[in-house]
């Protein structure tokens, strides 16, 4: 059933874009302001909604390139956010879904980009041969469903790991120094490099969160080159000149690499490689590179981050099957243990606050769902390892106002809602929230 649907799918969606627009494309441009966000909903389908940004320089003179972006949240204009500069730059078509979010089933997921691919070739005139997908978290594993879906160019994955379940799109996985997330997309990576689909990673400072601005224009960048051509992209006076500029600032760091930035220089290199590998000018930079990656200091840090990342996968599995199990005098002292990390094992700093979000991160799954079993001791239980794990996160005093209320403890629940509001969690869930019914007067009167 799930082939079929694909296939079926896949001849309907997979055509080229005509050489001239259509009515209804002519009629929306009429209709659309450009350099602007725009609300919009599938014909048919007003439940399926999404916002589109159409550049200043966009027209029915020519078909326009597109980026489909998802959002976990379905939080469409902040995906719009990270990418209108880009857009306005480099004349494209930027949309994204305000319907697709965690919590889907597959088949809905499906079903909603089908609706979302067939309502945007219908409205704007883009080339779909230069399509392009990026999520992040679970909007980067919709953001892989849609590669199966539409004629996907190039794949930004954003906190999660690229899995390719069919055809293998071009992807740059991306993913920050803290994100919990991290091992699961260099463990992806890592697969990926052994097989042929064309695959970068890429890092940033930073925890759970969309990337940076910066790092996001670079992936799409990188996955513009794959798909123009390393080779013909250097034939480009603007690609010769960026390529040569680029091989000059790396042969001249690593003929003479800081102690303290060795990793990022590998990193970096690795990603030039990976960019401009098949063309016979990188041969000095692979040079450099081999000869750099002989020097002991360089082969004892990648054994130590190697080591680390296999304490780090070992102490994952131990916490999945200790939550329900262990006491919770084993959490404060494991919980205790990498806090101290953080503060005082610099080497293992990253480590540490991984597994404390990734012990987050499985505190939220197990009370959300102990919530909606209506298993109030185990709630407490996780609520009680959450709020040791990551006393400040705003899920965490969300479901302890959860807990209060339906304990009738009133002004403790109002005191957690205060602080999950000041973390972020909009006033609306709470009013709409069947679980804090007993609140809702002490919220309208506000």
């Amino acid at each position: 059933m799930y082939k079929i649907f694909v296939i079926c799918c896949l001849s309907i969606l997979c055509g080229s874009c005509g050489h001239y627009p259509t009515e209804h494309q002519k009629e929306f441009f009429r209709q659309t302001t450009t350099s602007k966000a725009i609300e919009s909903s599938c014909r048919g389908s007003d439940y399926n909604r999404y916002v589109v940004y159409l550049p200043g320089g966009y027209s029915l003179q020519k078909p326009f390139p597109v980026l489909f972006c998802f959002d976990p949240h379905a939080d469409a204009h902040i995906a719009i956010s990270l990418f209108k500069y880009y857009a306005e730059k480099h004349d494209w078509v930027v949309v994204a879904s305000a319907t697709l979010q965690n919590g889907l089933t597959q088949d809905e997921i499906f079903l909603y980009l089908h609706q979302l691919y067939g309502d945007v070739k219908d409205k704007i005139w883009i080339d779909t041969t230069h399509i392009f997908a990026v999520g992040f978290s679970g909007g980067a594993r919709v953001a892989a469903l849609f590669s199966q879906l539409a004629p996907v160019a190039g794949l930004i994955s954003c906190s999660a790991g690229y899995y390719p379940m069919g055809n293998c799109v071009p992807a740059v996985s991306i993913a920050g120094t803290y994100d919990m997330n991290y091992l699961e997309t260099q463990t992806a990576n890592n697969l990926l490099n052994q097989s042929s689909c064309r695959h970068i990673f890429l890092t940033f400072e930073g925890t759970h969160q969309w990337p940076p601005v910066s790092v996001l224009s670079k992936a799409i960048d990188i996955l513009q080159v794959w798909r123009i051509g390393s080779t013909e992209f250097l034939h480009l006076p603007e690609g010769k000149s960026q390529f040569e500029k680029e091989k000059l600032a790396l042969l001249t760091r690593m003929n003479r690499p800081r102690s303290d930035s060795l990793w990022q220089l590998i990193e970096e290199v690795n990603v030039f490689l990976s960019i401009y590998g098949d063309v016979p000018e990188i041969a000095p930079i692979r040079k450099s590179y081999d000869s750099l990656m002989q020097q002991n200091a360089i082969v004892a840090m990648i054994d130590r981050k190697i080591a680390a990342e296999k304490y780090e996968e070992e102490q994952q599995t131990i916490v999945r099957q200790a939550m329900g199990s262990r006491p919770i005098a084993w959490w404060t002292t494991m919980l205790n243990q990498w806090q101290q990390g953080v503060k005082n094992d610099e080497a293992m700093q990253a480590v540490y606050k991984r597994l404390l979000a990734y012990v987050s991160l499985l505190s939220y799954s197990y009370a959300q769902a102990a919530i909606r079993q209506g298993n109030w001791p185990a709630v407490q239980y996780v609520l009680t390892v959450y709020g040791l794990a990551d006393p400040q996160n705003a899920d965490y005093h969300y479901f302890m106002a959860c807990l209060y209320t339906h304990e009738h403890k009133i002004p403790q629940a109002l005191e957690e809602l205060k602080n999950a509001f000041h973390g972020g969690i909009p006033l609306a869930k709470a009013l709409n929230d069947p679980l804090l019914l007993e609140l809702k007067p002490y919220l309208v009167s506000q």
